[in-house]
């Protein structure tokens, strides 16, 4: 807008010389002037229809530290340079509903592709989505600007909460503690000679002592009995949603509950410990099974969704009309909401913790209980 007041300006200054003085140069300056406005609205009609705008895919987690990093491609299929692209990238914040916008401008040559990026600082963990607001393509000196067609989607990303180090209140021993179930793994071998898991070919340095000496005679190949491996007792993991609706839940709280429950993930991911969590979206019961970094995020990313300011006000609505309350998302009747749904049930006497909204970890089940173990600072 300031560039095109100071042209029109500029024309009407050149007009008014011309009248003063019609047989000097200023009809012809103001003839060029016009004519120039002229093929500036010309090539940005033109460039309107030869650029697009391309996101690209968004990393899905980010550190709770780093800025959440957009990038949008600029791509020019004409000859002529388009030298303004204005894009602009609306936010909105998953919890709490909070929007806003970051505006940018790039360029891109003659039948090249420009590369804008976005770097938004986040000050909260959680869910953010993203989508292009808007777009437009501006000529050189920056009088017309025409919308150009953007697309709809939006991309979420998952601003990940910081890990703390290995405190007291959840021993690294304790938690790998699990012992052997008398169930047996049906997917790989192991040293429990009272099943055999299959019989298969001798391989070099296997045991003698394992050789099936009737069928080996029988077949004329040498072969040997793999014994089974026991399962581990599988711990297990309750992320309790419950928050009444008198208390306010906000970016603080969730913070809590994403660092407390990341920090206790992390350190069963770190003790090679066989866990699963469980949380209820609703009325149903989810579980997941998680063995590595990403399966975390997926997780945590879940749980944001799980834990909107609406659905955690209409959860304490709920749990204070029948349980006057009362926890009403105890471990047991999850489990046995579960039942018959499609949840597979955990090994018996395996290990029980609960996070509650709070953050604050204790132990149900298996060795000793421990209550009150810990809440995030």
């Amino acid at each position: 807008m300031k560039e095109k007041a100071i042209y029109i300006g500029a024309v009407v200054l050149t007009a008014i010389w011309g009248v003063a003085a019609p047989e000097g140069f200023a009809p012809f300056l103001l003839g060029f002037e016009l004519l120039l406005a002229l093929s500036m609205w010309i090539l940005v009609q033109i460039l309107a229809g030869k650029v697009e705008i391309v996101p690209e895919p968004a990393e899905e987690t980010v550190g709770k530290k780093e800025p959440i990093v957009l990038r949008v491609k600029l791509k020019n299929t004409s000859l002529l340079p388009a030298s303004c692209v204005a894009v602009t990238v609306g936010w909105r914040d998953l919890l709490d509903n909070s929007t806003g916008t970051v505006e940018s401008m790039g360029m891109a040559g003659g039948k090249r592709t420009g590369v804008l990026e976005f770097c938004i600082p986040v000050r909260y963990s959680g869910v953010y989505e993203f989508w292009i607001q808007s777009a437009s393509v501006r000529d050189w000196f920056r009088l017309w600007s025409k919308k150009l067609l953007t697309t709809d989607k939006k991309v979420q990303v998952l601003s990940v909460p910081l890990v703390h180090q290995a405190e007291e209140w959840i021993p690294p021993a304790q938690l790998a503690s699990g012992g052997d179930s008398d169930q047996h793994s049906q997917k790989k071998g192991g040293d429990d000679g009272s099943e055999v898991f299959e019989v298969r070919a001798y391989r070099d340095g296997d045991p003698l002592q394992r050789v099936h000496w009737k069928l080996t005679a029988k077949t004329g190949e040498m072969l040997v009995r793999e014994f089974s491996l026991p399962k581990r007792e599988v711990l297990l993991l309750q992320v309790d949603l419950y928050h009444p609706p008198q208390e306010k839940w906000d970016h603080c709280k969730l913070e809590r509950l994403l660092e407390q429950t990341a920090d206790f993930c992390w350190r069963l991911l770190a003790a090679e410990q066989e866990y699963e969590v469980f949380w209820q979206e609703q009325e149903q019961l989810c579980r997941m099974q998680i063995s590595k970094a990403p399966e975390l995020w997926v997780f945590l990313k879940r749980l944001c969704f799980t834990a909107t300011k609406e659905e955690l006000e209409q959860k304490g609505k709920q749990s204070q009309k029948q349980a006057a309350g009362k926890n009403k998302y105890p471990a047991e009747d999850l489990l046995e909401k579960g039942r018959g749904s499609g949840v597979t049930e955990p090994v018996a006497g395996g290990q029980l913790w609960k996070i509650d909204a709070e953050g604050t970890v204790r132990q149900v089940r298996g060795n000793e209980e421990r209550a009150g173990a810990g809440t995030a600072g």
